[in-house]
Protein backbone atom coordinates (compact mmCIF):
# COMPACT_ATOMS: atom_id res chain seq x y z
CA UNK A 1 0.00 0.00 0.00
CA UNK A 2 1.42 3.38 -1.01
CA UNK A 3 1.74 6.20 1.48
CA UNK A 4 1.29 9.95 1.05
CA UNK A 5 3.39 12.48 2.93
CA UNK A 6 2.11 15.79 4.25
CA UNK A 7 4.16 18.58 5.81
CA UNK A 8 2.80 21.72 7.43
CA UNK A 9 4.64 24.38 9.36
CA UNK A 10 4.14 23.56 13.01
CA UNK A 11 4.73 27.20 14.05
CA UNK A 12 1.45 28.35 12.52
CA UNK A 13 -1.59 26.07 12.84
CA UNK A 14 -3.77 27.70 10.20
CA UNK A 15 -6.78 26.23 8.41
CA UNK A 16 -4.80 24.40 5.73
CA UNK A 17 -2.46 22.97 8.37
CA UNK A 18 -5.48 21.79 10.33
CA UNK A 19 -6.91 20.15 7.20
CA UNK A 20 -3.64 18.34 6.55
CA UNK A 21 -3.48 16.99 10.08
CA UNK A 22 -7.13 15.91 9.83
CA UNK A 23 -6.34 14.20 6.52
CA UNK A 24 -3.53 12.26 8.19
CA UNK A 25 -5.90 11.09 10.93
CA UNK A 26 -8.64 9.92 8.56
CA UNK A 27 -6.41 8.03 6.11
CA UNK A 28 -4.07 5.34 7.52
CA UNK A 29 -1.83 5.71 4.47
CA UNK A 30 -1.04 9.35 5.20
CA UNK A 31 2.10 10.29 7.12
CA UNK A 32 2.23 13.65 8.92
CA UNK A 33 5.58 15.43 9.22
CA UNK A 34 5.71 18.28 11.73
CA UNK A 35 9.21 19.57 10.98
CA UNK A 36 11.66 19.80 8.09
CA UNK A 37 13.88 17.15 9.69
CA UNK A 38 11.03 14.66 10.09
CA UNK A 39 9.90 15.46 6.54
CA UNK A 40 13.31 14.47 5.16
CA UNK A 41 13.47 11.40 7.41
CA UNK A 42 10.04 10.20 6.25
CA UNK A 43 10.96 10.61 2.58
CA UNK A 44 14.21 8.66 3.00
CA UNK A 45 12.79 5.87 5.17
CA UNK A 46 9.63 5.39 3.05
CA UNK A 47 11.14 5.96 -0.39
CA UNK A 48 9.74 2.70 -1.81
CA UNK A 49 6.24 3.28 -0.40
CA UNK A 50 5.50 6.94 -1.12
CA UNK A 51 2.75 7.63 -3.63
CA UNK A 52 2.91 11.42 -3.51
CA UNK A 53 4.29 14.28 -1.43
CA UNK A 54 2.31 17.34 -0.37
CA UNK A 55 4.47 20.34 0.55
CA UNK A 56 2.57 23.11 2.31
CA UNK A 57 5.19 25.81 1.67
CA UNK A 58 7.95 26.76 -0.74
CA UNK A 59 10.97 25.48 1.18
CA UNK A 60 9.42 22.05 1.76
CA UNK A 61 8.66 21.87 -1.97
CA UNK A 62 12.28 22.33 -3.01
CA UNK A 63 13.46 19.97 -0.25
CA UNK A 64 11.08 17.34 -1.61
CA UNK A 65 12.41 17.87 -5.14
CA UNK A 66 16.00 17.59 -3.94
CA UNK A 67 15.59 14.32 -2.04
CA UNK A 68 13.34 12.65 -4.59
CA UNK A 69 15.99 13.45 -7.19
CA UNK A 70 18.76 11.98 -5.02
CA UNK A 71 16.71 8.85 -4.31
CA UNK A 72 15.49 8.64 -7.93
CA UNK A 73 11.86 8.64 -6.83
CA UNK A 74 9.32 9.32 -9.59
CA UNK A 75 6.53 10.60 -7.36
CA UNK A 76 4.25 13.64 -7.76
CA UNK A 77 4.96 16.66 -5.54
CA UNK A 78 2.01 18.93 -4.76
CA UNK A 79 2.66 22.50 -3.62
CA UNK A 80 0.42 24.74 -1.51
CA UNK A 81 0.20 28.31 -2.80
CA UNK A 82 -2.26 29.69 -0.27
CA UNK A 83 -1.77 33.43 -0.49
CA UNK A 84 0.22 35.65 -2.84
CA UNK A 85 2.01 37.51 -0.04
CA UNK A 86 3.70 34.28 1.03
CA UNK A 87 5.28 33.89 -2.39
CA UNK A 88 6.02 37.58 -2.75
CA UNK A 89 8.25 37.20 0.31
CA UNK A 90 9.63 33.88 -0.92
CA UNK A 91 10.74 35.39 -4.23
CA UNK A 92 12.48 38.30 -2.48
CA UNK A 93 16.23 38.23 -3.19
CA UNK A 94 16.90 40.02 0.12
CA UNK A 95 16.45 36.64 1.81
CA UNK A 96 18.40 34.41 -0.57
CA UNK A 97 19.34 34.99 -4.21
CA UNK A 98 19.92 31.25 -4.66
CA UNK A 99 16.46 30.50 -3.29
CA UNK A 100 14.87 32.83 -5.86
CA UNK A 101 16.87 31.18 -8.64
CA UNK A 102 15.98 27.65 -7.52
CA UNK A 103 12.29 28.47 -7.00
CA UNK A 104 11.97 30.15 -10.40
CA UNK A 105 13.50 27.07 -11.97
CA UNK A 106 11.09 24.89 -10.02
CA UNK A 107 8.09 27.06 -10.94
CA UNK A 108 8.94 26.74 -14.63
CA UNK A 109 8.52 22.97 -14.31
CA UNK A 110 5.46 23.05 -12.06
CA UNK A 111 2.18 21.79 -13.55
CA UNK A 112 -1.16 23.38 -12.51
CA UNK A 113 -2.45 19.93 -11.49
CA UNK A 114 0.23 19.95 -8.75
CA UNK A 115 -0.80 23.30 -7.29
CA UNK A 116 -3.15 23.76 -4.32
CA UNK A 117 -4.88 27.14 -3.90
CA UNK A 118 -7.78 28.49 -1.87
CA UNK A 119 -9.58 30.45 -4.59
CA UNK A 120 -9.45 31.91 -8.09
CA UNK A 121 -8.42 35.21 -6.50
CA UNK A 122 -5.23 33.54 -5.32
CA UNK A 123 -4.43 32.40 -8.86
CA UNK A 124 -5.02 35.88 -10.30
CA UNK A 125 -2.95 37.59 -7.64
CA UNK A 126 -0.07 35.16 -8.01
CA UNK A 127 0.28 35.96 -11.73
CA UNK A 128 2.37 39.03 -10.86
CA UNK A 129 4.79 36.84 -8.89
CA UNK A 130 5.63 34.49 -11.81
CA UNK A 131 2.98 32.00 -10.69
CA UNK A 132 0.88 31.94 -13.84
CA UNK A 133 -1.54 29.10 -13.11
CA UNK A 134 -4.77 29.85 -14.94
CA UNK A 135 -6.39 26.43 -15.24
CA UNK A 136 -6.14 23.09 -13.54
CA UNK A 137 -5.23 24.16 -10.00
CA UNK A 138 -7.02 22.47 -7.11
CA UNK A 139 -9.04 24.70 -4.81
CA UNK A 140 -8.41 23.43 -1.30
CA UNK A 141 -10.61 25.01 1.38
CA UNK A 142 -11.79 24.42 4.93
CA UNK A 143 -12.16 22.53 7.07
CA UNK A 144 -14.68 23.58 9.68
CA UNK A 145 -17.43 21.86 11.62
CA UNK A 146 -20.86 22.12 10.02
CA UNK A 147 -23.69 23.87 11.88
CA UNK A 148 -25.58 21.76 14.35
CA UNK A 149 -28.99 22.34 15.85
CA UNK A 150 -27.58 23.94 18.98
CA UNK A 151 -27.95 27.67 19.46
CA UNK A 152 -24.53 29.16 20.14
CA UNK A 153 -25.67 32.78 19.88
CA UNK A 154 -25.03 34.51 23.19
CA UNK A 155 -23.56 37.89 22.22
CA UNK A 156 -23.16 40.74 24.65
CA UNK A 157 -25.53 43.67 24.19
CA UNK A 158 -22.59 46.08 23.93
CA UNK A 159 -21.21 46.53 20.41
CA UNK A 160 -17.80 44.99 19.80
CA UNK A 161 -15.70 43.89 16.84
CA UNK A 162 -13.29 40.94 17.04
CA UNK A 163 -10.35 39.87 14.87
CA UNK A 164 -8.30 36.68 15.18
CA UNK A 165 -5.20 36.17 13.06
CA UNK A 166 -1.44 36.19 12.71
CA UNK A 167 0.18 39.63 13.08
CA UNK A 168 1.92 40.00 9.71
CA UNK A 169 2.02 43.13 7.57
CA UNK A 170 -0.67 42.22 5.05
CA UNK A 171 -3.11 41.38 7.88
CA UNK A 172 -2.10 44.15 10.27
CA UNK A 173 -2.79 46.77 7.58
CA UNK A 174 -6.45 45.72 7.62
CA UNK A 175 -6.53 45.83 11.43
CA UNK A 176 -5.20 49.39 11.33
CA UNK A 177 -7.93 50.25 8.79
CA UNK A 178 -10.57 48.89 11.18
CA UNK A 179 -9.08 50.94 14.03
CA UNK A 180 -9.39 54.07 11.85
CA UNK A 181 -13.00 53.18 11.03
CA UNK A 182 -13.94 52.60 14.66
CA UNK A 183 -12.30 55.87 15.69
CA UNK A 184 -14.47 57.68 13.14
CA UNK A 185 -17.60 56.07 14.59
CA UNK A 186 -16.54 56.79 18.17
CA UNK A 187 -16.08 60.43 17.23
CA UNK A 188 -19.74 60.74 16.21
CA UNK A 189 -21.14 59.02 19.30
CA UNK A 190 -21.04 55.26 18.71
CA UNK A 191 -19.92 53.08 21.62
CA UNK A 192 -17.80 50.25 20.18
CA UNK A 193 -14.84 48.20 21.36
CA UNK A 194 -12.34 46.29 19.22
CA UNK A 195 -10.71 43.05 20.46
CA UNK A 196 -7.71 41.71 18.54
CA UNK A 197 -6.30 38.20 19.14
CA UNK A 198 -3.09 36.76 17.73
CA UNK A 199 0.68 37.00 17.61
CA UNK A 200 3.38 37.67 15.06
CA UNK A 201 6.24 39.93 13.94
CA UNK A 202 4.04 42.99 13.25
CA UNK A 203 2.35 43.07 16.64
CA UNK A 204 4.15 46.26 17.70
CA UNK A 205 2.57 48.21 14.84
CA UNK A 206 -0.84 47.57 16.39
CA UNK A 207 0.37 48.49 19.87
CA UNK A 208 1.92 51.75 18.64
CA UNK A 209 -1.23 52.71 16.75
CA UNK A 210 -3.50 52.07 19.70
CA UNK A 211 -1.19 53.82 22.17
CA UNK A 212 -1.47 57.01 20.11
CA UNK A 213 -5.25 56.81 19.82
CA UNK A 214 -7.53 59.29 21.51
CA UNK A 215 -9.79 56.30 22.28
CA UNK A 216 -7.07 54.09 23.75
CA UNK A 217 -9.44 52.29 26.13
CA UNK A 218 -11.67 51.05 23.31
CA UNK A 219 -8.99 48.86 21.73
CA UNK A 220 -7.74 45.60 23.29
CA UNK A 221 -4.82 43.51 22.02
CA UNK A 222 -4.77 39.93 23.30
CA UNK A 223 -2.41 37.00 22.78
CA UNK A 224 -3.01 33.82 20.80
CA UNK A 225 -6.52 32.38 20.96
CA UNK A 226 -6.45 28.57 21.33
CA UNK A 227 -8.67 26.79 18.79
CA UNK A 228 -10.64 25.10 21.56
CA UNK A 229 -11.58 28.53 22.99
CA UNK A 230 -12.36 30.16 19.64
CA UNK A 231 -16.13 29.67 19.62
CA UNK A 232 -16.70 30.71 23.23
CA UNK A 233 -14.64 33.90 22.91
CA UNK A 234 -15.67 35.02 19.42
CA UNK A 235 -19.41 34.37 19.82
CA UNK A 236 -19.67 37.06 22.51
CA UNK A 237 -18.97 39.84 20.01
CA UNK A 238 -21.19 41.66 17.52
CA UNK A 239 -19.20 41.03 14.35
CA UNK A 240 -15.98 39.37 13.20
CA UNK A 241 -13.52 41.14 10.89
CA UNK A 242 -10.73 39.24 9.15
CA UNK A 243 -9.69 36.85 6.41
CA UNK A 244 -8.89 33.20 5.76
CA UNK A 245 -10.29 30.22 7.61
CA UNK A 246 -10.92 32.32 10.72
CA UNK A 247 -13.81 33.96 8.83
CA UNK A 248 -15.67 30.68 8.61
CA UNK A 249 -14.80 29.57 12.10
CA UNK A 250 -16.25 32.87 13.31
CA UNK A 251 -19.43 32.42 11.26
CA UNK A 252 -19.79 28.94 12.74
CA UNK A 253 -19.40 30.48 16.18
CA UNK A 254 -22.65 32.34 15.60
CA UNK A 255 -21.76 35.89 14.55
CA UNK A 256 -21.75 37.78 11.23
CA UNK A 257 -18.36 38.14 9.53
CA UNK A 258 -16.88 41.00 7.44
CA UNK A 259 -14.26 39.99 4.86
CA UNK A 260 -10.99 41.94 5.10
CA UNK A 261 -8.86 42.38 1.96
CA UNK A 262 -5.26 41.21 2.17
CA UNK A 263 -2.79 44.09 2.31
CA UNK A 264 -5.51 46.75 2.12
CA UNK A 265 -4.70 49.98 3.97
CA UNK A 266 -7.90 51.90 3.15
CA UNK A 267 -11.19 51.43 5.00
CA UNK A 268 -12.55 48.94 2.49
CA UNK A 269 -13.65 45.29 2.56
CA UNK A 270 -15.43 42.63 0.51
CA UNK A 271 -18.66 43.04 2.46
CA UNK A 272 -20.26 40.36 4.59
CA UNK A 273 -19.63 36.64 4.24
CA UNK A 274 -23.30 36.24 3.37
CA UNK A 275 -22.97 38.58 0.37
CA UNK A 276 -21.25 35.84 -1.66
CA UNK A 277 -22.22 32.44 -3.10
CA UNK A 278 -19.50 30.18 -1.72
CA UNK A 279 -20.69 27.18 -3.73
CA UNK A 280 -19.55 29.04 -6.85
CA UNK A 281 -16.34 30.66 -5.56
CA UNK A 282 -14.66 30.78 -2.14
CA UNK A 283 -14.00 34.31 -0.84
CA UNK A 284 -11.17 34.41 1.69
CA UNK A 285 -9.95 37.99 1.37
CA UNK A 286 -7.39 37.47 -1.41
CA UNK A 287 -7.27 40.59 -3.63
CA UNK A 288 -9.36 40.07 -6.76
CA UNK A 289 -10.58 42.38 -9.54
CA UNK A 290 -13.76 40.31 -9.76
CA UNK A 291 -15.07 40.96 -6.23
CA UNK A 292 -16.95 44.15 -5.40
CA UNK A 293 -15.13 46.39 -2.92
CA UNK A 294 -17.31 47.87 -0.17
CA UNK A 295 -16.87 50.74 2.23
CA UNK A 296 -15.87 49.26 5.59
CA UNK A 297 -17.71 51.84 7.68
CA UNK A 298 -20.94 51.28 5.75
CA UNK A 299 -20.80 47.50 6.19
CA UNK A 300 -19.91 47.79 9.87
CA UNK A 301 -22.67 50.29 10.69
CA UNK A 302 -25.17 48.11 8.80
CA UNK A 303 -24.47 45.28 11.25
CA UNK A 304 -24.41 47.58 14.28
CA UNK A 305 -27.80 49.03 13.35
CA UNK A 306 -29.56 45.63 13.23
CA UNK A 307 -32.05 44.90 15.98
CA UNK A 308 -31.56 41.64 17.89
CA UNK A 309 -33.95 39.64 15.74
CA UNK A 310 -32.32 40.86 12.50
CA UNK A 311 -28.85 40.22 13.90
CA UNK A 312 -29.77 36.66 14.91
CA UNK A 313 -31.11 35.95 11.42
CA UNK A 314 -27.87 37.26 9.84
CA UNK A 315 -25.80 35.19 12.26
CA UNK A 316 -27.78 32.04 11.43
CA UNK A 317 -27.40 32.68 7.69
CA UNK A 318 -23.66 33.12 8.24
CA UNK A 319 -23.51 29.64 9.74
CA UNK A 320 -25.46 28.10 6.89
CA UNK A 321 -23.20 29.67 4.27
CA UNK A 322 -20.29 27.62 5.61
CA UNK A 323 -21.55 24.28 4.26
CA UNK A 324 -19.07 24.27 1.30
CA UNK A 325 -16.23 24.36 3.83
CA UNK A 326 -17.08 21.14 5.63
CA UNK A 327 -14.25 18.80 6.61
CA UNK A 328 -15.71 16.04 4.42
CA UNK A 329 -15.67 18.17 1.27
CA UNK A 330 -12.19 19.48 2.07
CA UNK A 331 -10.72 16.00 2.44
CA UNK A 332 -12.41 14.91 -0.80
CA UNK A 333 -10.76 17.88 -2.55
CA UNK A 334 -7.35 16.94 -1.19
CA UNK A 335 -7.79 13.31 -2.25
CA UNK A 336 -8.76 14.45 -5.74
CA UNK A 337 -5.65 16.62 -5.94
CA UNK A 338 -3.42 13.71 -4.93
CA UNK A 339 -5.00 11.43 -7.53
CA UNK A 340 -4.52 13.94 -10.37
CA UNK A 341 -1.00 15.17 -9.61
CA UNK A 342 1.83 14.28 -12.02
CA UNK A 343 5.54 13.59 -11.68
CA UNK A 344 7.60 16.72 -12.34
CA UNK A 345 10.34 15.18 -14.44
CA UNK A 346 12.13 18.46 -15.16
CA UNK A 347 12.48 19.69 -11.56
CA UNK A 348 16.07 19.78 -10.36
CA UNK A 349 17.32 20.86 -6.92
CA UNK A 350 20.66 19.80 -5.39
CA UNK A 351 21.97 19.52 -1.85
CA UNK A 352 24.39 22.32 -2.70
CA UNK A 353 21.39 24.53 -3.57
CA UNK A 354 19.83 23.82 -0.17
CA UNK A 355 23.11 24.55 1.64
CA UNK A 356 23.58 27.91 -0.11
CA UNK A 357 19.93 28.86 0.52
CA UNK A 358 20.33 28.09 4.21
CA UNK A 359 23.56 30.06 4.56
CA UNK A 360 22.18 33.06 2.68
CA UNK A 361 18.98 33.03 4.79
CA UNK A 362 21.01 32.98 8.02
CA UNK A 363 23.20 35.83 6.76
CA UNK A 364 20.14 37.92 5.81
CA UNK A 365 18.77 37.57 9.33
CA UNK A 366 22.12 38.39 10.92
CA UNK A 367 22.45 41.66 9.00
CA UNK A 368 18.73 42.33 9.49
CA UNK A 369 17.76 42.77 5.86
CA UNK A 370 14.19 43.93 5.40
CA UNK A 371 11.72 41.48 3.94
CA UNK A 372 8.01 40.84 4.08
CA UNK A 373 6.84 38.58 6.89
CA UNK A 374 4.25 35.91 6.11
Amino acid sequence: MCDKVILCRAREMNGISYLSRMFSKTDPNVIWADSVFSFILIIVSNRRKIRSIIAMSDIEAIIAVCFTNILRMKVPILVGVFHPMQWHATLNSNISKRKVKVLNRFLDSLEPSNVLVTSSATINSCASFRLKFQNGCHKLIGPISLPGNENVIHRNLKHSVVTVGRYVDFKVSTILAMINTIESLLAIGWDIEYHIYGDGPSRQKIIDRITNSEYFGKFHVHGLLPLEDFREVVSKHTVFFGMGTALYQAAMSGIPAIIAIQGETDSTCYGLLTDHDHNIEPVFGDPSPFIKICNLESVLTYVLNLNLQEWVKLAENSRKICVPYSATRSIESLNSAVNNAVWLSNSKVTLFDLLIIRLQSIWSKLIKRNYLHT
